[in-house]
């Protein structure tokens, strides 16, 4: 399932002409840092939605899954999770571990932890996110094709979360560390997707595509199939 990870550097050439970053301070580890936006920024977070809605959209027809918006996610998790019939919500971050260690949406699970716990959650339905969305449809849309060959009667539907972590943060979502406490520090994974709202600290790698083979490496040799 990592191998999805591959998506962002084959979707890297796809999104990069529309970018909203702005210059960052390096940090330990081969990771940028940059600052909290303040209001007076020339990069509002409307104009920084818009930039994202513009990377999304280009790929959007690439994937046959259904797309899920972060406010409609949002208001699933503030009314309890559960939505039509009583499905169950599960939320998937099939980025990588550094990725997930910035922070993360509150009780998403990793690929792995989800795919352990898959077949004794009953119907639910299953939210996919990444960065912005192209990792993620990738995943989503495996996943979707490999339950239409089971004969295990595990009733899922898949989705992409459209912008993925960084429309969370401009709907509102939460975000949490490591340890499970708010943080207002995003990964964004490289410089031409630092689209998070106003009020974030956003991270990203240094050499995106470099991190983005060895993601794909990890997935290809790393994982049982």
């Amino acid at each position: 399932a990592n191998a999805a990870a591959n998506a962002a550097s084959r979707g890297a050439n796809a999104v990069s002409r529309a970018r909203c970053a702005r210059g960052g301070a390096r940090r330990g580890g081969g990771a940028v840092v940059r600052g909290m936006a303040s209001s007076s920024s020339s990069s509002s977070s409307s104009g920084k939605m818009s930039s994202l809605t513009a990377m999304c959209e280009e790929f959007r027809d690439k994937f046959e899954v259904e797309y899920v918006t972060a406010s409609e996610v949002l208001k699933r998790v503030r009314d309890g999770g559960d939505g039509v019939k009583g499905r169950a919500l599960a939320l998937v971050d099939v980025r990588g571990e550094e990725e997930r260690e910035t922070s993360r949406l509150p009780n998403a699970m990793s690929v792995e932890e989800y795919e352990a716990k898959r077949d004794s959650m009953g119907a639910h339905d299953c939210v996919c996110y990444c960065t912005i969305g192209y990792r993620s449809g990738a995943f989503a849309e495996k996943l979707a094709k490999s339950a239409s060959t089971r004969d295990d009667n595990v009733d899922v539907k898949y989705y992409n979360l459209y912008g993925s972590i960084l429309a969370w943060t401009h709907a509102g979502g939460e975000l949490v560390d490591a340890n499970g406490a708010p943080t207002k520090r995003v990964h964004t994974f490289g410089k031409q997707w630092d689209c998070a709202a106003e009020g974030y600290e956003s991270v990203y790698f240094k050499h995106p595509m470099a991190k983005g083979f060895g993601q794909m490496l990890r997935g290809w040799f790393g994982r049982k199939k």
